[in-house]
């Protein structure tokens, strides 16, 4: 399963850096028919502001288990289904040196895909949120308290 990109300072500058993050998921389906279970992340993937992969960081610790995620039927853009939006999105994203304007296409769509993304996929997001409290903040997400 990998994130939409998320920023790693927000609001966006022009050295702001975006990564989407790897976790492993998985049906069980003699345990759970609505839910999958859901890894902690392993992985980053880091853009440049072309969306070019300039690099993969493990993430430090072990692969494990966090808890079973819900899952909902999904269309786009809410869902991981259609990777031209998704791309886009991307790409869009990694050039913005600041916030969206109000109302503008890119801002719908962080806030319409990444938004409702985390939403969905909270045990994943929650994992997530303390290197991205202010971009949750403006998505209008719970904020994670620091650890």
């Amino acid at each position: 399963m990998r994130t939409p990109p998320l920023p790693l300072a927000w609001p966006p500058g022009p050295d702001t850096v975006w990564v989407q993050y790897e976790a492993a998921h998985g049906f069980d389906p003699m345990r759970l028919s609505d839910a999958v279970r859901v890894a902690a992340p392993f992985a980053r993937l880091v853009f440049d502001r072309s969306a070019r992969v300039i690099a993969v960081e493990r993430l430090p610790g072990p692969v494990r288990e966090l808890s079973p995620q819900g899952i909902v039927a999904t269309d786009p853009p809410s869902g991981a289904l259609d990777a031209r939006f998704e791309q886009s999105v991307l790409e869009r994203a990694v050039a913005l040196s600041a916030p969206p304007e109000p109302g503008s296409e890119i801002e719908r769509d962080l806030r319409g895909f990444v938004g409702t993304w985390l939403r969905r996929n909270g045990v994943l997001a929650a994992q997530l949120g303390a290197d991205h409290r202010a971009f949750y903040a403006w998505l209008g997400l719970p904020v994670p308290r620091p650890d």
